[in-house]
């Protein structure tokens, strides 16, 4: 059957891979849905209660481990096990410490996997910060995959009345000062099917009007993504977080406003069975009002399965679960702005690319794509850290531009002025 599929990879800039297939998980059986049978890079079994059995590189907080992510963002074990200990009454967290890319999560596992009550899992976005007297709201940090909220504005110290634009494709757009207005919220820019993997957008910061205690709060962090996938069963009894970060406050609101929410994340369960009373969110807001909600998808063979968990939003479900990994890898990233190489790490790890440009002018951004055809429109688009000013611009791969070994190269010329910037990239297409 030569039906074309859709394929709308989002690739957010300074290489966020769209591929982390780490193994056999595109050959899937559904006596191996994980692809992860006999892996050689497997962790064996986690168990909670057992330290030994911790992955290289974990760290504990009080009663919150984080895991160490390597790369790719995949972790591969033999069986997964959040269970406490008997007569533990202490609420357990399991958290993630983003790598450098801040790709998402995934967490493969060849037999079953298990969160018993008390024993959360938590991707969600930070709340924006607060603007005070001296200071504007920052953008929260997101979740592993997702994207940071825009900072607030504060006349007095970044020259700025309207707030930064949310991180992400759909990053939400800063609080304007006329009319006076709070910080827009990210939305979640992902597919249904969840191909690619990616998490939330940031919320825009809030606005300012004047100089003195008027300042505004930061954008919330968008929720990240996960995608667990077991050849037994997934048997959630705790919760599963994947919330956006909420806004900021403003110091004063006769002239200053608040920093909008981030957008909720996604979570991704594939399983023979899924099963529990848990909870699964990936809420806009953290949940407060009706704000932009992310994706969950559950895929389990049994489909009777799926109706036990408390859920928000409302799940995509199937019992043909699909393909764990994008079948094409494919890959974006800006090289160089203004004439500037660009870091080899995202800006604080939190989702795009930032430049400093020390004057204003014609400003050349370079970016090289992987597993993009040629003949593909790539966008890329300049948010200005303060200021709320947006720029974007569309350009066609060009063959000529093009290796033999896929990857190509585009120069899109914008006029900038100077200042700190994000740079960010996306492109669709279809597989054939």
């Amino acid at each position: 059957m030569n039906q074309r599929q859709p394929h709308r990879p989002l690739a957010s800039a300074l290489a966020m891979a769209l591929s982390l297939l780490v193994g056999a998980a595109s050959a899937q059986s559904l006596d191996n849905l994980c692809g992860c049978k006999g892996h050689p890079k497997s962790l064996g079994g986690f168990d909670l209660r057992d330290e030994k059995t911790w992955p290289e590189g974990s760290r504990l907080d009080g009663t919150t481990l984080f895991f160490a992510l390597p790369p790719d963002g995949v972790l591969v074990f033999d069986s997964f096990k959040g269970l406490r200990k008997e007569g533990d009454n202490r609420h357990w967290y399991l958290r993630f410490d983003r790598n450098a890319d801040n790709t998402p999560v995934s967490i493969l596992v060849a037999g079953d996997f298990e969160l018993a009550g008390y024993v959360d899992m938590y991707l969600d976005g930070t709340n924006g910060g607060g603007g005070n007297q001296h200071m504007f709201g920052t953008g929260g940090a997101p979740g592993p995959g997702g994207f940071r909220g825009g900072d607030g504005a504060f006349f007095e110290v970044n020259d700025a009345k309207q707030g930064g634009v949310g991180l992400g494709p759909k990053g939400g757009g800063g609080g304007t000062a006329e009319p006076l207005e709070h910080g827009q919220p990210g939305e979640f820019p992902g597919n249904r099917d969840l191909q690619p993997l990616i998490g939330g957008s940031g919320g825009g910061g809030g606005s300012s009007t004047q100089a003195g205690n008027c300042s505004g709060g930061g954008g919330g962090g968008g929720g990240g993504a996960i995608l667990i996938a077991a050849n037994g069963k997934i048997v959630n009894n705790a919760a599963i977080v994947a919330d956006g970060g909420h806004g900021g406050g403003h110091s004063n609101g006769e002239c200053s406003r608040s920093g909008g929410p981030g957008s909720g994340g996604a979570i991704r369960l594939v399983a023979t069975k899924i099963e529990g009373g848990g909870y699964l969110y990936a809420r806009g807001n953290r949940g407060s009002g009706s704000w932009k909600p992310g994706i969950i998808r559950l895929e389990s063979v049994e489909e009777m399965a799926l109706t036990n968990h408390r859920i928000t939003p409302t799940p995509i479900r199937s019992s043909v679960p699909g393909p764990l990994f994008d079948p094409i890898p494919a890959e974006i990233r800006i090289t160089a702005v203004g004439g500037q190489t660009a870091p080899p790490k995202r800006a604080d790890k939190e989702g795009a690319v930032e430049i400093l440009l020390p004057k204003p002018g014609k400003t050349p951004v370079q970016l090289q794509t992987r597993g993009v055809p040629a003949g593909t429109t790539v966008e890329v688009t300049m948010k200005a850290k303060a200021g709320g000013q947006v720029l974007s611009q569309r350009g066609e791969l060009n063959p000529k531009n093009c290796k033999k070994d896929g990857r190509c190269t585009l120069v899109l010329d914008f006029e900038l002025p100077t200042g700190a910037w994000f740079a960010e990239a996306s492109a669709s297409f279809e597989a054939p």
